[in-house]
């Protein structure tokens, strides 16, 4: 999921001083490594491993920011979820992320490093009027393309 590199552009935030708490939601092999880098990093209030949870919406619904730091992905019910929510995303550009995010539209694409992960949620902390037209268009349109998706496999069927 691209846990490192959130690692390290929630350090890179701390250190341009942007007061944020960074939750993560679930559980991996990892999960020693990620809280050791953690505390070396002295981001122990800043990000904040949650483990599983049964209902992850309270803690979605009440985020300013759904952020995404896969490598890859198949279809991401995390992103459809932040998406019904109306949350803002930033997500890193993996193969498929363009089946749910169009830059500029309804989230932000970064390059998969923590450089760009921060200057993408720097950007969106700081601009509000962004944060709401990503939201207003999310509660208006369509979170889903499972009409696109039945059109294709129609068509493909009836070739």
């Amino acid at each position: 999921k691209g846990y490192d590199m959130a690692i390290e552009a929630a350090n890179l935030l701390n250190k341009k001083g942007l007061n944020f708490c960074w939750y993560v939601i679930g559980e991996g092999e990892l999960l020693k490594e990620l809280k050791k880098n953690i505390i070396e990093k002295g981001l122990e209030k800043r990000f904040i491993l949650l483990g599983t949870r049964s209902n992850p919406y309270p803690y979605i619904k009440n985020a300013d920011i759904f952020v995404m730091t896969s490598r890859y992905e198949g279809k991401s019910i995390a992103l459809d979820e932040a998406k019904i929510l109306c949350k803002p995303i930033v997500s890193t550009k993996y193969p498929s992320v363009s089946d749910n995010i169009e830059d500029g539209i309804n989230g932000i694409l970064v390059e998969q490093n923590a450089t760009s992960i921060a200057e993408g949620l720097y950007k969106l902390s700081n601009d509000k009027d962004m944060r709401e037209k990503f939201s207003n268009y999310l509660s208006q349109n369509s979170t889903s393309n499972e009409e696109t998706v039945i059109s294709q496999i129609m068509a493909f069927i009836n070739q």
